[in-house]
Protein backbone atom coordinates (compact mmCIF):
# COMPACT_ATOMS: atom_id res chain seq x y z
CA UNK A 1 0.00 0.00 0.00
CA UNK A 2 1.34 3.44 -0.83
CA UNK A 3 0.19 6.85 0.32
CA UNK A 4 -0.45 9.53 -2.29
CA UNK A 5 -0.55 13.13 -1.00
CA UNK A 6 -3.32 15.43 -2.11
CA UNK A 7 -3.03 19.03 -3.36
CA UNK A 8 -1.48 21.70 -1.16
CA UNK A 9 -3.92 23.98 0.64
CA UNK A 10 -3.69 27.62 -0.61
CA UNK A 11 -1.94 30.02 1.76
CA UNK A 12 -5.11 31.95 2.53
CA UNK A 13 -6.84 28.75 3.72
CA UNK A 14 -3.95 27.32 5.75
CA UNK A 15 -4.44 26.47 9.39
CA UNK A 16 -3.19 29.57 11.27
CA UNK A 17 -1.12 27.56 13.78
CA UNK A 18 0.78 25.55 11.15
CA UNK A 19 4.49 26.54 10.98
CA UNK A 20 5.62 28.18 7.74
CA UNK A 21 8.02 25.36 6.88
CA UNK A 22 5.16 22.83 6.73
CA UNK A 23 2.79 22.30 3.83
CA UNK A 24 -0.86 21.59 4.58
CA UNK A 25 -2.45 18.95 2.36
CA UNK A 26 -6.15 18.71 1.59
CA UNK A 27 -6.19 14.92 1.86
CA UNK A 28 -4.16 11.74 1.66
CA UNK A 29 -5.28 8.93 -0.59
CA UNK A 30 -4.24 5.30 -0.37
CA UNK A 31 -3.45 3.14 -3.38
CA UNK A 32 -3.79 -0.55 -2.60
CA UNK A 33 -1.40 -3.13 -3.96
CA UNK A 34 -2.81 -5.45 -6.58
CA UNK A 35 -4.58 -8.44 -5.11
CA UNK A 36 -5.27 -11.73 -6.82
CA UNK A 37 -8.77 -13.05 -6.38
CA UNK A 38 -10.19 -16.54 -6.79
CA UNK A 39 -13.74 -17.53 -7.52
CA UNK A 40 -15.48 -20.67 -6.28
CA UNK A 41 -18.62 -21.54 -8.26
CA UNK A 42 -21.05 -24.17 -6.98
CA UNK A 43 -24.51 -25.36 -8.06
CA UNK A 44 -27.27 -23.38 -6.35
CA UNK A 45 -28.49 -25.89 -3.77
CA UNK A 46 -29.39 -25.35 -0.10
CA UNK A 47 -26.30 -27.31 0.97
CA UNK A 48 -23.97 -25.22 -1.18
CA UNK A 49 -25.58 -21.95 -0.07
CA UNK A 50 -24.90 -22.96 3.52
CA UNK A 51 -21.31 -23.91 2.62
CA UNK A 52 -20.71 -20.60 0.80
CA UNK A 53 -21.92 -18.70 3.87
CA UNK A 54 -19.73 -20.86 6.08
CA UNK A 55 -16.66 -20.15 3.95
CA UNK A 56 -17.45 -16.44 4.07
CA UNK A 57 -17.44 -16.53 7.87
CA UNK A 58 -14.22 -18.57 7.94
CA UNK A 59 -12.48 -16.14 5.59
CA UNK A 60 -13.82 -13.18 7.60
CA UNK A 61 -12.30 -10.75 5.12
CA UNK A 62 -14.06 -7.61 3.92
CA UNK A 63 -12.73 -8.29 0.43
CA UNK A 64 -14.82 -11.39 -0.18
CA UNK A 65 -18.06 -11.12 -2.12
CA UNK A 66 -20.99 -13.55 -2.09
CA UNK A 67 -22.59 -13.57 -5.52
CA UNK A 68 -25.79 -15.15 -6.79
CA UNK A 69 -25.41 -13.82 -10.31
CA UNK A 70 -26.68 -16.84 -12.24
CA UNK A 71 -29.90 -18.56 -11.10
CA UNK A 72 -28.37 -22.03 -11.29
CA UNK A 73 -25.03 -21.13 -9.71
CA UNK A 74 -23.69 -19.33 -6.68
CA UNK A 75 -20.16 -18.07 -6.28
CA UNK A 76 -17.77 -16.62 -3.75
CA UNK A 77 -14.98 -14.25 -4.80
CA UNK A 78 -12.17 -13.96 -2.27
CA UNK A 79 -8.44 -13.11 -2.07
CA UNK A 80 -6.38 -16.02 -3.38
CA UNK A 81 -4.29 -15.83 -0.21
CA UNK A 82 -7.28 -17.29 1.64
CA UNK A 83 -7.60 -20.39 -0.57
CA UNK A 84 -6.04 -22.63 2.09
CA UNK A 85 -9.24 -22.30 4.13
CA UNK A 86 -11.18 -24.25 1.50
CA UNK A 87 -11.28 -28.02 1.28
CA UNK A 88 -8.95 -29.70 -1.22
CA UNK A 89 -11.91 -30.48 -3.49
CA UNK A 90 -13.11 -26.87 -3.35
CA UNK A 91 -9.62 -25.58 -4.10
CA UNK A 92 -9.60 -27.64 -7.30
CA UNK A 93 -12.86 -25.99 -8.37
CA UNK A 94 -11.67 -22.41 -7.98
CA UNK A 95 -10.77 -20.43 -11.08
CA UNK A 96 -10.92 -17.03 -12.75
CA UNK A 97 -8.27 -14.91 -11.08
CA UNK A 98 -9.11 -11.23 -11.08
CA UNK A 99 -7.42 -8.19 -9.60
CA UNK A 100 -8.53 -4.81 -8.35
CA UNK A 101 -7.25 -2.73 -11.26
CA UNK A 102 -10.80 -2.07 -12.46
CA UNK A 103 -12.29 1.02 -10.88
CA UNK A 104 -15.95 0.63 -9.98
CA UNK A 105 -17.90 3.83 -9.35
CA UNK A 106 -21.48 4.41 -8.29
CA UNK A 107 -23.34 7.59 -9.09
CA UNK A 108 -24.68 8.79 -5.73
CA UNK A 109 -28.46 9.15 -5.52
CA UNK A 110 -29.90 12.64 -5.54
CA UNK A 111 -32.03 13.03 -2.44
CA UNK A 112 -34.44 15.63 -1.09
CA UNK A 113 -35.55 16.44 2.44
CA UNK A 114 -38.69 18.54 2.88
CA UNK A 115 -38.78 20.72 6.01
CA UNK A 116 -40.27 24.14 6.91
CA UNK A 117 -38.54 27.01 5.12
CA UNK A 118 -37.13 28.55 8.30
CA UNK A 119 -35.09 25.38 8.86
CA UNK A 120 -33.89 25.40 5.26
CA UNK A 121 -32.73 28.99 5.76
CA UNK A 122 -31.03 27.99 9.04
CA UNK A 123 -29.12 25.25 7.21
CA UNK A 124 -27.72 27.52 4.49
CA UNK A 125 -27.22 30.60 6.69
CA UNK A 126 -25.93 28.98 9.90
CA UNK A 127 -25.17 25.39 8.89
CA UNK A 128 -27.82 24.05 11.29
CA UNK A 129 -29.13 20.54 10.65
CA UNK A 130 -31.19 18.30 12.92
CA UNK A 131 -30.64 14.58 13.49
CA UNK A 132 -33.45 12.55 14.98
CA UNK A 133 -33.73 9.02 16.44
CA UNK A 134 -35.87 5.95 16.03
CA UNK A 135 -37.73 6.82 19.22
CA UNK A 136 -38.42 10.34 17.94
CA UNK A 137 -39.99 8.89 14.79
CA UNK A 138 -42.45 6.98 16.98
CA UNK A 139 -43.54 10.19 18.74
CA UNK A 140 -44.15 12.48 15.75
CA UNK A 141 -47.50 14.25 15.84
CA UNK A 142 -47.72 14.33 12.03
CA UNK A 143 -49.69 11.18 11.14
CA UNK A 144 -48.16 11.23 7.63
CA UNK A 145 -44.69 10.70 9.11
CA UNK A 146 -45.34 8.99 12.46
CA UNK A 147 -44.34 5.32 12.61
CA UNK A 148 -45.10 3.75 15.99
CA UNK A 149 -43.26 0.55 15.03
CA UNK A 150 -40.11 2.32 13.83
CA UNK A 151 -37.04 0.16 14.48
CA UNK A 152 -39.06 -3.03 15.01
CA UNK A 153 -39.52 -6.05 12.77
CA UNK A 154 -40.34 -9.74 12.91
CA UNK A 155 -37.42 -12.03 12.14
CA UNK A 156 -38.58 -15.32 10.61
CA UNK A 157 -35.87 -17.97 10.26
CA UNK A 158 -36.80 -21.22 8.54
CA UNK A 159 -35.10 -24.51 7.81
CA UNK A 160 -36.36 -27.65 6.16
CA UNK A 161 -37.25 -29.11 9.55
CA UNK A 162 -38.46 -26.17 11.65
CA UNK A 163 -38.79 -22.41 11.94
CA UNK A 164 -38.15 -19.69 14.50
CA UNK A 165 -39.90 -16.32 14.88
CA UNK A 166 -38.24 -13.54 16.90
CA UNK A 167 -39.58 -10.04 17.49
CA UNK A 168 -36.58 -7.80 16.81
CA UNK A 169 -35.89 -4.22 17.75
CA UNK A 170 -33.01 -1.77 17.47
CA UNK A 171 -30.89 -1.39 20.58
CA UNK A 172 -28.62 1.48 21.50
CA UNK A 173 -29.32 4.97 20.29
CA UNK A 174 -28.62 5.46 16.58
CA UNK A 175 -29.21 8.93 15.16
CA UNK A 176 -31.08 9.43 11.90
CA UNK A 177 -31.27 11.80 8.99
CA UNK A 178 -34.16 10.89 6.71
CA UNK A 179 -34.58 11.96 3.10
CA UNK A 180 -36.42 10.81 0.00
CA UNK A 181 -35.31 9.79 -3.46
CA UNK A 182 -35.48 12.88 -5.70
CA UNK A 183 -38.11 12.21 -8.37
CA UNK A 184 -38.62 13.97 -11.68
CA UNK A 185 -41.42 15.62 -9.77
CA UNK A 186 -40.05 15.97 -6.22
CA UNK A 187 -43.50 16.93 -4.93
CA UNK A 188 -44.41 13.23 -5.09
CA UNK A 189 -42.56 12.75 -1.78
CA UNK A 190 -43.61 16.05 -0.18
CA UNK A 191 -46.06 14.63 2.35
CA UNK A 192 -49.08 15.65 0.25
CA UNK A 193 -47.56 19.06 -0.45
CA UNK A 194 -47.24 20.05 3.20
CA UNK A 195 -43.88 21.85 2.93
CA UNK A 196 -42.95 24.81 0.74
CA UNK A 197 -39.21 24.21 0.93
CA UNK A 198 -36.49 21.66 1.50
CA UNK A 199 -32.93 20.88 0.52
CA UNK A 200 -31.50 18.56 -2.12
CA UNK A 201 -28.55 16.39 -1.09
CA UNK A 202 -26.27 16.26 -4.13
CA UNK A 203 -23.29 14.66 -2.35
CA UNK A 204 -24.42 12.23 0.40
CA UNK A 205 -20.87 11.09 1.23
CA UNK A 206 -19.65 14.63 1.85
CA UNK A 207 -22.71 15.38 3.99
CA UNK A 208 -21.94 12.28 6.09
CA UNK A 209 -18.36 13.49 6.64
CA UNK A 210 -19.56 16.95 7.69
CA UNK A 211 -22.07 15.46 10.15
CA UNK A 212 -19.43 13.14 11.66
CA UNK A 213 -17.10 16.13 12.14
CA UNK A 214 -19.87 18.09 13.86
CA UNK A 215 -20.78 15.18 16.16
CA UNK A 216 -17.12 14.75 17.09
CA UNK A 217 -16.95 18.43 18.05
CA UNK A 218 -19.78 17.77 20.50
CA UNK A 219 -17.87 14.87 22.00
CA UNK A 220 -19.95 12.20 20.26
CA UNK A 221 -17.91 9.45 18.60
CA UNK A 222 -19.48 7.84 15.54
CA UNK A 223 -18.78 4.11 15.36
CA UNK A 224 -20.51 3.36 12.08
CA UNK A 225 -22.63 5.03 9.38
CA UNK A 226 -25.17 3.05 7.36
CA UNK A 227 -26.79 4.71 4.36
CA UNK A 228 -29.37 3.33 1.97
CA UNK A 229 -32.99 3.05 0.84
CA UNK A 230 -35.78 1.76 3.05
CA UNK A 231 -37.53 -1.50 2.25
CA UNK A 232 -41.34 -1.43 2.42
CA UNK A 233 -43.12 -4.66 3.35
CA UNK A 234 -45.13 -6.25 6.12
CA UNK A 235 -42.03 -5.67 8.29
CA UNK A 236 -41.01 -9.34 8.24
CA UNK A 237 -37.34 -10.20 7.69
CA UNK A 238 -37.11 -13.73 6.28
CA UNK A 239 -34.00 -15.88 6.45
CA UNK A 240 -33.41 -19.47 5.31
CA UNK A 241 -30.98 -21.74 7.19
CA UNK A 242 -29.97 -25.33 6.66
CA UNK A 243 -30.18 -26.11 10.38
CA UNK A 244 -31.44 -23.88 13.16
CA UNK A 245 -29.05 -23.64 16.13
CA UNK A 246 -30.09 -25.20 19.42
CA UNK A 247 -30.14 -22.50 22.08
CA UNK A 248 -31.74 -24.62 24.77
CA UNK A 249 -29.02 -25.59 27.25
CA UNK A 250 -31.28 -27.46 29.64
CA UNK A 251 -34.91 -28.49 30.22
CA UNK A 252 -36.01 -24.92 30.99
CA UNK A 253 -32.94 -22.75 30.44
CA UNK A 254 -32.58 -20.62 27.35
CA UNK A 255 -29.19 -19.32 26.25
CA UNK A 256 -30.29 -15.70 25.85
CA UNK A 257 -26.80 -14.44 25.06
CA UNK A 258 -26.46 -16.91 22.20
CA UNK A 259 -29.97 -16.09 20.99
CA UNK A 260 -29.32 -12.34 20.98
CA UNK A 261 -26.07 -12.72 19.04
CA UNK A 262 -27.77 -14.98 16.53
CA UNK A 263 -30.70 -12.57 16.23
CA UNK A 264 -28.40 -9.62 15.53
CA UNK A 265 -26.45 -11.66 12.97
CA UNK A 266 -29.57 -12.79 11.13
CA UNK A 267 -31.28 -9.39 11.15
CA UNK A 268 -28.23 -7.79 9.63
CA UNK A 269 -28.72 -4.21 8.52
CA UNK A 270 -32.31 -4.83 7.40
CA UNK A 271 -33.65 -3.92 10.83
CA UNK A 272 -32.58 -0.28 10.28
CA UNK A 273 -34.43 0.02 6.97
CA UNK A 274 -37.66 -1.97 7.36
CA UNK A 275 -40.81 0.15 6.99
CA UNK A 276 -44.53 -0.55 6.72
CA UNK A 277 -45.92 -0.73 3.20
CA UNK A 278 -48.20 2.22 4.09
CA UNK A 279 -45.14 4.53 4.02
CA UNK A 280 -43.93 3.40 0.59
CA UNK A 281 -44.83 6.70 -1.09
CA UNK A 282 -42.07 8.39 0.95
CA UNK A 283 -39.35 6.54 -1.04
CA UNK A 284 -37.10 7.11 1.96
CA UNK A 285 -33.30 7.01 1.91
CA UNK A 286 -31.93 6.93 5.42
CA UNK A 287 -28.65 7.93 7.05
CA UNK A 288 -28.05 5.97 10.29
CA UNK A 289 -25.28 7.14 12.63
CA UNK A 290 -24.40 4.56 15.29
CA UNK A 291 -22.75 6.48 18.11
CA UNK A 292 -20.53 5.53 21.03
CA UNK A 293 -22.49 7.04 23.90
CA UNK A 294 -24.81 5.50 26.48
CA UNK A 295 -27.18 8.47 26.86
CA UNK A 296 -30.38 8.29 24.83
CA UNK A 297 -30.56 11.22 22.39
CA UNK A 298 -34.00 11.87 20.89
CA UNK A 299 -32.75 14.63 18.61
CA UNK A 300 -29.70 16.84 18.29
CA UNK A 301 -29.04 20.13 16.50
CA UNK A 302 -25.71 20.24 14.69
CA UNK A 303 -23.79 22.94 12.87
CA UNK A 304 -21.96 21.86 9.71
CA UNK A 305 -19.45 23.84 7.67
CA UNK A 306 -20.26 24.97 4.13
CA UNK A 307 -23.51 23.01 3.56
CA UNK A 308 -23.67 24.46 0.02
CA UNK A 309 -20.85 22.06 -0.92
CA UNK A 310 -23.18 19.07 -0.63
CA UNK A 311 -26.72 20.51 -0.58
CA UNK A 312 -28.90 22.80 -2.70
CA UNK A 313 -31.87 24.84 -1.55
CA UNK A 314 -35.22 23.74 -2.93
CA UNK A 315 -38.28 25.97 -3.09
CA UNK A 316 -41.70 24.65 -4.07
CA UNK A 317 -42.88 25.95 -7.41
CA UNK A 318 -46.27 27.67 -7.39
Amino acid sequence: MKIVPGPVVPKEKRHPELPDEYEELEYLSFEEELIEYSELILPNTPENISRIKEIGLIINNIRYKYINAVPKDISLVFPSSEISKLSVDEQRKTHKFVDNTVEISMIPPRLVRFIPQQYVNALFEKGEIMLSSFNKCKELEDTNKKDELEGHATLKISSDASSMIIESGIGGNPLLLCSSFFQTNPEEVNYDGKYDAGFIIINPNLLIIKIIESLNKQGINVKRVIFGPCHYSDRVIERQEKDLPDFVTGPSTLDFEGLFKYQAQMCGLDIYFEKEIDFEKEKEWRFVFIIDISTEINSILLSIDHPEECCLKYLKKN
